[in-house]
């Protein structure tokens, strides 16, 4: 890979993980496509390893400065983290089923998840959820809250993403938890969901795709793997520190929804050619 490319690859690894960690987001759907489009990457079982190391490494920084700041609910880590931990497993073994049409099931896919989320993100910018209270919703639907949260940890393994575009809104819709404290949550259930997701995928990987394990032990590869782990994890620290003391949400809000957009007109575009 070229120096320029390299370089690249790191500073937008960096300005992701600075952008998605204040939203509770891993950032997958960016890493996925800055390998693949910039770096040139396959979609396969290898890329989406690469891209859940750098969620995990969003996910500890950005969960660093939550819980130092006491903004997350270890009630509720206690209470439901074993559900999207089972979906992320469940998902592995979808990844390898699907194997040989994983480039189009994964670009269908991001277009129904980044589309909902672009949803879900000019909802709340234009009823300003992030700023209102929360109304008190009785008593919680505990089965269609866990059946999010497992098909959440599902969807991080297959298409290497946090799935805190979907967690976020589960908990900010099924509990009375404020958007701060939601986004501390959603960063810590991949803390916990993702390394798991990374130890699963690579055995399974050693194991079922050896040509692609040797892909990944390549120097280049892993040298550009650490340094976009560092990256992650100073841009996901940097990010949330500022956000919790200074950021307007809504600035935020609305730079994240603009490049969803981007992201799921690339997809699109790429689909029908």
């Amino acid at each position: 890979m070229e120096a320029t490319t390299f370089a690249l690859v790191a500073f937008l690894v960096f300005c992701t993980a600075f952008l998605f960690a204040p939203l509770g987001l891993g950032g997958g759907m960016f890493f996925v496509p800055i390998f693949h489009y910039l770096a040139g990457w396959e979609i396969n079982s290898a890329l989406l390893l690469v891209s859940l190391c750098l969620v995990g490494s969003v996910s500890f920084g950005g969960s660093y400065e939550h819980r130092k700041n006491q903004q997350y609910s270890p009630e509720f880590l206690k209470e439901h983290l074993w559900f999207p931990i089972v979906g992320a497993i469940l998902g592995v073994a979808v990844v390898f089923l699907i194997e040989d049409s994983l480039n189009e099931v994964f670009k269908s896919l991001a277009l129904l998840i980044v589309g909902w989320a672009i949803y879900r993100m000019a909802n709340r910018i234009s009823t300003e959820e992030n700023t209102q209270s929360k109304q008190s919703h009785g008593e919680t639907n505990l089965v269609f809250l866990r059946s999010g949260l497992t098909f959440g940890g599902m969807i991080s393994s297959v298409m290497a993403i946090g799935a805190g575009a979907i967690h976020v809104p589960l908990i900010r819709e099924y509990t009375d938890m404020e958007m701060r404290k939601s986004v501390g949550t959603s960063l810590n259930i991949m803390l916990f969901v993702i390394p798991i997701a990374v130890v699963t995928h690579a055995l399974s990987m050693y194991f079922l795709s050896p040509d692609q394990w040797g892909f990944m032990i390549e120097e280049g590869v892993w040298v550009l793997l650490l340094f976009a782990i560092l990256c992650s994890i100073l841009g996901s620290i940097i990010g949330s520190k500022i956000a919790i003391k200074y950021f307007n949400q809504n600035i935020l809000n609305i730079t994240f929804l603009g490049l969803l957009v981007i992201i799921w007109l690339r997809y699109f575009v790429d689909l029908l050619l």
